[in-house]
Order: C-alpha cells, then sequence, then structure tokens
C-alpha cells in the first residue's frame, strides 16, 4: 500500500510541474507534432546500436529513471529550462528526447525548439514502446 501511496504521490508532482510548464509558456503547443519530429523506437535502436552521434535526454524523474532506463542523460522536464545554459553549444545537433510515453518528452521538445535548438525528436511511445517492442532489453 505505501508503493501505491508514494508512486501517487510522484505522478502528482509530476503533473504539477506540467502544469507550471503550460502556465510558463503557454502559446507552446505539446501535443500536435509533425511525424517527422518523432523518431520510433526501431529507429531509435538502430542508432543506438550503429553509434551514431546525437544527445540523448531521459526528461523523467529519477525514480523512473532508475527503474529503467536506456541510457540516455537523465534531466527531468521540471529541471530542463535550468539545464538549458548546459546544452548549448547543441543547438545545431541531432537531440532525442523521451520519456515514459512521450508526453513529457514532447513538452520537451518544444521548449528546446522555443529556444533555438533546431533539430530535436520525439521518441514516439517513450519507454513503453520500447519495452513493447523490445521487452526489458536495454540498447
Amino acid at each position: 500500500m505505501r508503493r501505491a501511496t508514494t508512486f501517487a504521490a510522484k505522478v502528482a508532482r509530476a503533473a504539477e510541474n506540467l502544469e507550471v510548464i503550460k502556465i510558463c509558456f503557454p502559446k507552446l503547443d505539446f501535443f500536435s507534432k509533425p511525424s517527422h519530429m518523432e523518431i520510433t523506437v526501431q529507429d531509435l535502436r538502430q542508432k543506438l546500436e550503429a553509434g551514431e552521434p546525437f544527445v540523448f535526454i531521459d526528461v523523467r524523474e529519477p525514480w523512473e529513471f532508475e527503474e529503467f532506463n536506456l541510457g540516455a542523460q537523465l534531466i527531468p522536464l521540471n529541471t530542463l529550462v535550468n539545464s538549458m545554459a548546459d546544452l548549448e553549444d547543441k543547438k545545431d545537433d541531432l537531440i532525442i528526447v523521451h520519456c515514459r510515453s512521450g508526453a513529457r518528452s514532447g513538452m520537451a521538445q518544444g521548449l528546446l525548439m522555443a529556444n533555438g535548438f533546431k533539430n530535436v525528436l520525439n521518441v514516439k511511445g517513450g519507454v513503453i514502446a520500447w519495452q513493447e517492442a523490445f521487452g526489458a532489453t536495454k540498447p
């Protein structure tokens, strides 16, 4: 029962963070992205296996990252704005963002693009899609 309560509290905190971002960036449309701005988990796996260079960011919470991760750099969505300066030299690089389902990473994609990052892809379906396609196999 304690796990459910803890999980519920974490989900509630994540939802509050998303609301703050929506309030701070009201003109950003986080949910209607053209398909050319997404990458499938199959294409992501090919890039990872081929060793192609790109910046790979996981915008989930640390507890989600600890449970299962794809080897991306952890920058939770609620800290992304404060981390922009660290990514400044990557504005022209390919950046791939992911989360659990693609919703938070879609928001991260919007934030990055609104701040001048030119080539940002969202992993369609996030970790859920990865696990459906490849199970618990990590890249």
